[in-house]
């Protein structure tokens, strides 16, 4: 019976002296490195404002005659005239009314400024006016552009 505690107290001794450490600075580092955002409602409608006004700006200096552009940031900005934008993109719920609106404010000769509209929980549409550029930077009449944004898109770039 002494040979058997033996036996084990040694055993317990050989077992846990190979214990190897690992080197954890580099994940502690990188665990650093990524913080818990705290973001609220505003925040997130500030920075849609400010992506999509860069892309107004950006659009206003080029030749709008393209249906669809590709920004930077994986975004694709979507310019329409009169017609394309009563038909409405096959959109639905609060993107299709905003559609609508846009619509009825071109229309009618309505000043169209800078609009941003939350349209699901994970999605957020800006849109903006292109009547008030050069003719020779917008000879295919294009009104309207829209720009989609991803609310993890939008968390991300902040």
């Amino acid at each position: 019976m002494k040979k058997i505690g033996v036996l084990i107290i040694s055993l317990a001794f050989t077992a846990c002296g190979n214990v190897q450490r690992v080197d954890t600075a580099a994940v502690k580092q990188k665990m650093g490195d990524y913080k818990i955002k705290k973001i609220n409602q505003e925040e997130i409608q500030n920075q849609v404002n400010l992506l999509g006004s860069s892309y107004a700006k950006a659009i206003a200096q080029t030749n709008v005659c393209d249906s669809t552009l590709a920004i930077k940031e994986a975004n694709t900005v979507t310019l329409l005239n009169n017609e394309e934008l009563s038909k409405g993109l096959n959109l639905t719920g609060k993107a299709k009314e905003t559609m609508e609106a846009l619509s009825y404010g071109v229309t009618h000769g309505e000043d169209i400024g800078l609009n941003t509209q939350r349209i699901n929980d994970t999605t957020y549409m800006f849109s903006f006016s292109l009547t008030n550029l050069k003719p020779e930077l917008n000879p295919c009449k294009k009104t309207i552009g829209l720009v989609f944004f991803e609310k993890a898109k939008i968390i991300k770039s902040l």
